[in-house]
């Protein structure tokens, strides 16, 4: 293991925020403290943690002089990551999220794409999905980005994503764009990423260099879980406010059609159910919101479209409307007990048939 970089080389600490999650935190540190590459320094804000996250941190902080724990009150993720970022001193910040976990060279190989090359304003590189174990999933997703320069666009508009725990900044780009957007809990990683990549040039190692975990409770899981909506409309706070930069304006609506359908299955589901989707995002704040759909008929295809439903899967006289209680029957309650028993004894199912009732709608 080689020592913190030398006097005259790139300098880097590490943030991190974390809030009650002592068991993945220990070992996302550990990671940390392996790399080939040591960082300068490694910022740990607790957000408030209820558990003995705060203990834990004094006692692994005893024997590791660049560690640094920073206790707050519940402020959110994204003020936290800022609170490190301001407490940060060397010339480029990596991020790492409490539960995933760094290969022995990321900061190595990362740092070293930074040298000779001023206009470079933050590198990414590739990552696997890991299980709550640790575990390389076996059906996981593993991306090799290759995309580089100005990336802008790509983000933009091609919605091409970059993880939160595969980047390193230039801390002077991080201050000069304002760092996280203390408003947001979801999206704040593409916010950010957005307002880097518009004012600097990228790159990447295509290499795997992380470890991103999928398990019950992660940050976006959860939130994808039971509050799928609020995941929606803050990527769309995100995009609204690039809307100017819009070169392919079609790509990024065809693309949030898409996600509010799934978003509108989601809430469909729901005991009750929750129909208001359609009228909540075309009274929305977000101009790009309002856009999304321009009548409740386009609407409705949309989520028959992500059911798998075409209109010749359906009696052709029956409106769309009609035809989505239809698809909702076949492909969502009839596989489910739960949802099949509810609707028959509301009287929405004929016995001994898929038919869908048409009273109370």
């Amino acid at each position: 293991m080689s020592n913190v970089a030398a006097t005259g080389e790139l300098t880097v600490d590490v943030v991190i925020a974390t809030r009650n999650r002592r068991r993945f935190l220990e070992q996302c540190l550990a990671s940390i403290r392996g790399q080939t590459l040591q960082p300068r320094r490694v910022i740990v804000v607790d957000d408030g943690s209820t558990d003995d996250t705060r203990a834990a941190l004094e006692g692994l902080a005893g024997d590791w002089p660049n560690l640094t724990a920073i206790s707050v009150s519940q402020r959110g993720v994204s003020a936290a990551r800022n609170i490190g970022i301001s407490r940060s001193t060397s010339d480029l910040v990596a991020f790492n999220d409490d539960d995933d976990l760094w290969l022995p060279t990321m900061l190595e190989r990362q740092v070293a794409l930074f040298r000779g090359r001023p206009r470079t304003g933050f590198v990414y590189c590739g990552f696997c999905e890991l299980d709550a174990a640790g575990n390389d999933l076996v059906d996981g997703c593993q991306v090799r980005p290759e995309r580089r320069g100005e990336i802008f666009h790509d983000i933009l508009e091609r919605f091409h994503g970059i993880a939160l725990p595969t980047i390193v900044a230039r801390r002077s780009l991080l201050i000069d764009v304002g760092g996280f957007d203390e408003s947001m809990s979801q999206a704040e990683d593409r916010d950010l990423c957005l307002a880097l990549a518009r004012r600097a040039e990228v790159d990447c190692n295509s290499e795997t260099l992380v470890g991103v975990r999928k398990h019950p409770r992660g940050a976006y899981g959860g939130a994808m879980r039971h509050d799928p909506e609020l995941v929606l409309n803050q990527r769309l706070s995100v995009w609204n406010k690039w809307r100017e930069d819009f070169v392919d304006r079609n790509a990024v609506l065809a693309r949030f059609r898409v996600e509010a359908a799934a978003v509108a299955i989601a809430l469909l589901t729901r005991l009750p159910p929750d129909l208001g989707l359609y009228r909540r995002l075309s009274t929305s704040n977000l101009l790009l919101a309002r856009e999304l759909f321009p009548t409740r008929r386009a609407f409705l295809a949309a989520v028959l479209a992500a059911l798998g439903i075409g209109r010749q899967s359906a009696d052709a006289r029956l409106g769309p409307l009609e035809t989505l209680k239809w698809a909702l029957a076949r492909r969502v309650i009839l596989p489910s007990p739960t949802l099949l028993g509810l609707a028959r004894r509301l009287g929405k199912f004929r016995d001994g048939s898929t038919h869908v009732s048409g009273d109370g709608e």
